[in-house]
């Protein structure tokens, strides 16, 4: 009669002891494994993956999207006469560069190396029109004077300027003529900033990608001038020290006719006639 007993008893025991067939949630940033029936759990949270923050998205996990704190913004340099604003942490560029003062007081600047053009000024005695032609001669090759020293980041520029004149004006009266140096990006800069050096040279500064370069050296030599069976010629010499790659020296003829007035800036003293010429 035990025996029977014991059975049945048996066989509730073994049905009892059956478990349910988990249905798992898998482990998310803040919770782990867990079934979704009986919310028994298996391991740990997979903790957030951060991605850091960029200038427009605040610090966000990778796995769920969270987001913690604030986009911190762009942070934009200045602009300057090549570059246009620019994200310190990005890249990003927004806006325009500076606007150069040959292109603010709409001064043209198109002449090419190796070509003639008509220059007109005016009699050395009056103001009677003159004319003549003037050529810009651009040469890297050309050997440096021995007085002049090459410095760390800046390199040498040389340009002949030649002046011809067979007006019959010229010849009865004599011709003014006049050879500028001029900066493309910043005229008051240059200017303002323009000084004697020793051995016969203008020192200068210029801006270039947002940086004052102070040690910027001119030096000419011309002829002041030649008559040759009625012809009147001028070979004007110039060495720019700038710095490497800089591409804002302008040099140029004026029409004396115009007054100039001491402290005048080029573009209070130039009319139609004046003729420049960027180095390249």
């Amino acid at each position: 009669m035990k025996k029977a007993l014991l059975i049945p008893l048996l066989c509730c025991l073994l049905l009892s002891g059956c478990s349910h067939r988990h249905e798992w949630q898998e482990a998310t940033c803040t919770a782990p494994r867990t079934c979704a029936t009986c919310q028994e759990t298996e391991g740990d949270p997979l903790d957030h993956d951060w991605q850091e923050a960029d200038c427009t998205t605040p610090r966000s996990c990778k796995r769920c999207g969270i987001t913690e704190g604030e986009a911190p913004g762009h942070e934009f340099s200045a602009p300057n006469y090549q570059d246009a604003p620019v994200c310190a942490r990005c890249g990003l560029e927004q806006g325009e560069a500076l606007t150069a003062d040959f292109v603010t007081h709409g001064i043209l600047c198109t002449a090419e190396s190796g070509v003639s053009y008509d220059y007109y000024t005016c009699a050395r005695e009056d103001t009677t029109p003159v004319k003549g032609q003037v050529t810009f001669t651009e040469n890297k090759d050309e050997p440096l004077p021995v007085n002049l020293e090459n410095l760390e980041g800046y390199e040498w520029r040389y340009i002949h300027i030649s002046l011809v004149f067979d007006d019959p004006v010229a010849v009865k009266k004599n011709v003014r003529w006049s050879v500028t140096g001029e900066d493309y990006y910043t005229i008051e800069l240059h200017d303002e900033s323009l000084h004697m050096v020793d051995g016969g040279s203008n020192g200068f500064t210029v801006n270039y990608h947002g940086r004052d370069y102070t040690e910027c050296l001119q030096y000419y030599e011309y002829d002041n001038g030649h008559w040759d069976t009625n012809v009147y010629y001028v070979d004007y010499d110039e060495w720019f020290r700038i710095p490497v790659g800089y591409d804002g020296v302008v040099v140029g003829v004026r029409d004396c006719s115009v007054d100039w007035v001491d402290g005048a800036y080029i573009y209070d003293g130039i009319n139609e006639n004046a003729v420049f010429y960027r180095l390249q």
